[in-house]
């Protein structure tokens, strides 16, 4: 019995790994750009879109104070108004793409739940490569959207709202099929 049992287990490894093995061949046929060695560019992820908080909510989580704690939130936050209102950065309604003018921009900065001091996280859109030959990773930000939280009339965090979308690099990259 017990050598049945020995053999049962054994031929459970041989099918896992072999299954494994097959996995892998199948993930790399289906994405070309990971079917060579990382020794040449390799597009790791086109388009990676991942939220950034950058708000401490809690002082005595020493992670997040670790994490923050060289970010000059304020200073980014004026900066891209200040870069907004001069006309060098262009700014779109986060669901429906449409150019935003400085006066929409102006009649959210009056609304009564927005602040910049509410600023809480920022949504990257990126692709990204790596080249193993140069040891190097690069990021290509496409898009960010500022977020700000909402409160309850109670003061209560309720969650945050996108405020706008700023894309880079010459245009538009997030693809109108992945808005909300």
């Amino acid at each position: 019995m017990k050598k049945i049992f020995l053999a049962i287990i054994i031929i459970n490894l041989f099918l896992t790994i072999g299954c494994v093995k097959k996995s892998e061949q199948s993930a790399v046929k289906s994405n070309p750009d990971l079917s060579g060695s990382l020794g040449s560019d390799a597009l790791l992820a086109d388009t990676i879109i991942y939220p950034v908080t950058i708000f401490n909510f809690d002082p005595t989580d020493d992670y997040a104070g670790q994490r923050l704690h060289k970010l000059q939130r304020k200073k980014f936050v004026d900066e891209i108004f200040d870069a907004i209102y001069g006309g060098t950065l262009n700014v779109y309604h986060y669901y429906t793409g449409e150019l935003l003018s400085i006066d929409d921009i102006k009649t959210l900065e009056s609304m009564p739940d927005f602040s910049r001091d509410r600023i809480e996280e920022i949504q990257f859109d990126e692709t990204w490569h790596f080249s193993l030959s140069s040891k190097q990773f690069q990021k290509e930000v496409h898009s960010i959207v500022l977020a700000y939280a909402l409160y309850s009339e109670d003061g209560e965090r309720r969650g945050l709202k996108a405020a706008f979308r700023i894309n880079l690099n010459g245009g538009e990259h997030y693809s109108s099929s992945t808005k909300e």
